[in-house]
C-alpha cells in the first residue's frame, strides 16, 4: 500500500527519478522483506503442512499485489 501510494506521488511531483529503485525497493522494501515469508513458508512445509503453506503463499501473494494497486489508485485519486 505504502510502496504504491508513494511510488504515483513521488513520479506525480519528480517525473523522472533515478532513486525510484533505491526508494522503493530498498528503502520500504527493508521493513517488509521477502526473508520472513520464506522462512514461514519452509518451517509450513517441514511441519508437512502443506495447506496453510501453500494458503499461506497465496494469500500473502495476492494481498500484496492488491495493496499495492490501493495505494497506487489511491494516490492517483488524491493527487490528479
Amino acid at each position: 500500500l505504502i510502496a504504491g501510494f508513494c511510488f504515483v506521488l513521488c513520479r506525480a511531483k519528480f517525473q523522472s527519478c533515478d532513486y525510484f529503485p533505491v526508494l522503493f525497493i530498498g528503502f520500504l522494501g527493508a521493513f517488509t522483506t521477502f526473508s520472513s515469508f520464506a522462512l514461514e513458508s519452509v518451517r509450513l512445509l517441514e511441519a508437512a503442512q502443506y495447506g496453510k503453506c501453500a494458503l499461506n503463499v497465496l494469500l500473502q501473494n495476492v494481498t500484496g499485489l492488491l495493496a499495492a494497486g490501493a495505494g497506487m489508485g489511491l494516490a492517483k485519486l488524491l493527487f490528479r
